[in-house]
């Protein structure tokens, strides 16, 4: 039934009318329950927990609500319960997520609190503003209190104003109307001993009773007395119309909004939006049978295909679905412009060209008999710096909560309908939210993204499992996920228990198989686990990569070697292509307590642009990870660099090229060290300017080693010389007979024409487990 309470003997008598005792009292009274409300404002949008400010407010409620002697306290008899109740539950703990309710109230200037209207006492609080909204329409120069219908208006259907822009929420009543005949209307209620000002409670920003105050002693009039309001023999729903373009606009000027998303609005039921071209005849015909939902049909702003039909429609407006005629299949639709008139569409067709999208909301109360919620913050620089990547997005997790004799004798599936409810904001925007497994699995999918400010997803939870939701937004915005089912439910913040992740750069463009690969940037992954169980087992791993959010695409790879396959010849992720600003392998296993090292690359990114690497055990054996930055282009631990320019050291030509004999010192001392070495050719442009631009190596080159101390002591394993035809040399042992080593003599010939005419130069790199320092090249 309409749900309107008044407050006060005389809901009619003016606030300036007070001239009695019994008045004087109620209304001391009635500043002493807004003042609660106020304190609640305070003590819940209190940030600093150090401040003592919410243990003062709390204490002077207290002295309000529980004094019986003082003459400003409130007793028992004359607090509403339902204020009552709530504030025992405030004093009782604050709780973040109540917190949050009440500090994301604010919207185009306006607070509107959680407060539902049976914990108002009838008064406004304070912080809520009651002032009356006009129009810039000169049509309607004039104001005047709003009217309130005589019983010979009875008659009169419940019609859109054609001055106003709000079709959608006309179509949102006429459905609550003709489906539940007003039982789901918002309640309403006068302000105590105030005869125009009215309190609503909206579906808002998370909240079920989102308090809303407005003032109707100057509504927009026109010359002949004609209002700017609906037409309707119930007076609330001129109420509600006011309250919606208070809230939405703050004017009488609007812009239109969709039904979905004022259904909810009125009455908390969920939005789905359907685009028509998906949908069959035999769907709405189920969901209108149901009775359990509402609909509504739409046509967008750019069609205009209804034109050549015989009906009298327009675009960028809303219909209500009144009745479906199973056996001829015929439609039946309200324009809410001229609700009496019934426009029937016997084609389905003829449906589908006409209009966009089907609005479906659905009564929860009906479906459902569980409603939880999570309130959290979206924002796009520290949740969209890597667009694709979840672990840097708000993340939940949705569990039953299933007693043993639930689970047994046999399985059930809780239905569960969750949906993303972005709160009100001007900026519009677009989000998404999607189920996931793991932190890799199936990209996540920004093109099922929409701008009505809502998502949902039917699914379902068998047991005691629990489903993994993650939400996507591209503007700056709170949020609120409402998880529906037949059972009891937990939502909860998920956070990824088993992943390491590093930031850096992309060095280079290298694609694999090319001589310059092993610059690109690369880390180094350690798996342990203590347990000797799993001493020699295997861990599952996901891996991401993630180039940042920039305007430019790029296409990138990781890829996973062995730390000692220094020459990238058995990589572990076969058929690994480049994929656009995403890199991702699922379920691969690797050894527990081994070592790897993970290269990043990329085909086209600008050197320097910033990349994430995330790596995710998924098998659930708490193996420890660690990733480190690896300078694989050397290889070891530390890295000595030789030019071989004329410039660097004077070189002897011989038969088959150039040779150089390089002195160093080493620190291994007495014992053995491995070498990795790679020989490459850089280019030189014209005026010196040297151009770090690798060119590859493809000649022939040899190398020996020998002790400093004695010439003929060779330190390489096994035969003395490493003649090679590639550009890498790898896993090189020096001093395996772990003589005493302080100096040490580099031979190195490469068979190529070097000369100072050249544009190119070589260099060769070492990298060793102990520090070497170049002492002196010379002519061999």
């Amino acid at each position: 039934m309409e749900q309107q309470t008044s407050f006060g003997s005389n809901v009619n008598q003016s606030c300036d009318n007070d001239d009695n005792s019994n008045v004087n009292a109620n209304k001391k009274k009635c500043q002493l329950c807004g003042a609660i409300n106020d304190l609640r404002w305070n003590v819940y949008t209190t940030i600093n927990p150090k401040q003592q400010q919410p243990n003062i407010l709390a204490d002077r409620i207290k002295e309000l609500l529980f004094s019986k002697t003082a003459d400003d306290g409130i007793s028992d008899g004359n607090c509403p319960i339902a204020l009552k109740e709530s504030i025992i539950k405030m004093l009782t703990d604050i709780k973040p997520q109540d917190k949050f309710l009440w500090l994301s109230s604010k919207y185009k200037q306006n607070i509107y609190p959680p407060i539902n209207i049976n914990e108002t006492g009838g008064i406004v609080p304070k912080i809520v503003n009651s002032q009356s909204i006009a129009t810039h329409n000169p049509k309607y120069n004039f104001s005047s209190p709003l009217k309130i219908e005589t019983d010979g208006y009875e008659g009169i259907p419940l019609q859109q104003n054609p001055d106003l822009s709000d079709c959608s929420f006309i179509t949102s009543l006429i459905n609550l109307k003709n489906y539940y005949k007003d039982k789901y209307n918002p309640p309403v209620c006068q302000v105590r001993n105030c005869q125009f000002k009215y309190l609503i409670n909206f579906y808002f920003n998370g909240s079920d009773s989102r308090l809303v105050c407005i003032d109707t002693t100057q509504i927009p009039t026109d010359r002949s007395g004609e209002q700017l309001t609906l037409n309707s023999s119930n007076f609330n729903h001129k109420i509600l119309e006011i309250a919606y373009l208070k809230l939405k606009y703050n004017s009488f000027d609007s812009t239109g909004s969709n039904t979905g998303i004022d259904t909810f609005l009125l009455s908390g039921f969920i939005p789905e939006f359907r685009k028509i071209n998906t949908v069959k005849w035999d769907l709405v015909e189920k969901y209108f049978n149901s009775k359990c939902c509402t609909l509504a049909l739409g046509i967008s702003e750019n069609n205009f295909s209804f034109q050549n039909k015989t009906w009298n429609l327009k675009a960028n407006h809303d219909y209500s679905i009144v009745n479906v005629e199973s056996r001829n299949k015929k439609l039946d639709i309200v324009d809410p412009l001229y609700p009496d008139k019934i426009i029937s569409i016997s084609e389905w067709q003829d449906v589908v060209d006409i209009f966009d999208t089907l609005y479906v909301n659905w009564d929860y109360k009906k479906l459902f008999r569980r409603h939880e919620k999570f309130h959290f913050r979206y924002n796009v620089q520290d949740c969209n710096r890597y667009r694709y990547d979840r672990s840097s997005k708000p993340c939940f997790t949705i569990r039953n909560k299933v007693t043993e004799r639930q689970l047994a004798p046999k399985k059930q599936e809780n239905t569960v309908y969750l949906l993303l409810e972005r709160h009100l904001n001007d900026n519009p925007g677009n989000c998404t939210l999607e189920l996931f497994d793991s932190i890799t699995s199936e990209i996540l999918n920004i093109k099922e993204i929409n701008n009505t400010g809502f998502y949902l997803i039917k699914t379902g939870i068998i047991d005691d499992n629990l489903l993994k939701a993650c939400c996507y937004s591209d503007i700056t915005a709170s949020f609120t996920v409402h998880a529906y089912s037949l059972l009891d439910i937990e939502i909860k913040k998920f956070i990824f228990p088993n992943i390491v992740t590093i930031e850096d750069i992309f060095l280079i463009n290298a694609p694999l198989n090319t001589s310059t690969y092993c610059k690109n940037t690369t880390f180094k992954l350690n798996i342990k686990k203590s347990s000797t169980e799993t001493e020699n087992g295997n861990v599952t791993i996901n891996i991401s990569l993630f180039s940042e959010n920039v305007k430019t695409e790029k296409y990138v790879n990781l890829q996973i070697f062995h730390i000692n396959d220094f020459e990238f010849s058995k990589p572990l992720i076969p058929k690994h292509d480049y994929l656009l600003n995403v890199s991702t392998v699922s379920n691969l296993l690797l050894n527990v307590n081994s070592t790897y090292k993970i290269v990043c690359s990329s085909l086209d990114s600008q050197i320097g642009e910033k990349f994430k690497l995330i790596v995710e055990e998924s098998s659930n054996l708490a193996a420890a990870m660690t990733l480190s930055k690896y300078y694989n282009y050397h290889g070891g631990i530390f890295k000595t660099t030789i030019k071989c320019t004329s410039n660097f050291a004077i070189c002897q030509k011989n038969n088959k090229g150039y040779s150089f004999e390089v002195k160093l010192t080493s620190k291994m001392n007495t014992m053995p060290d491995t070498w990795n070495l790679r020989l490459y050719k850089e280019k030189m442009h014209q005026g010196g300017i040297e151009n770090m631009d690798n060119v590859g190596c493809d000649i022939k080159w040899s190398f020996t080693v020998i002790n400093s101390k004695n010439q003929k002591d060779s330190l390489l394993f096994p035969n003395g010389m490493v003649r090679l035809n590639r550009c890498t040399a790898s896993n090189i042992v020096i001093n395996h007979r772990r003589k005493q080593i302080d100096n040490i003599t580099v031979k190195l010939n490469i068979e190529d024409d070097i000369n100072t005419y050249k544009d190119y130069y070589y260099i060769m790199e070492i990298g060793s487990l102990y520090e070497l320092r170049v002492l002196q090249c010379e002519i061999s």
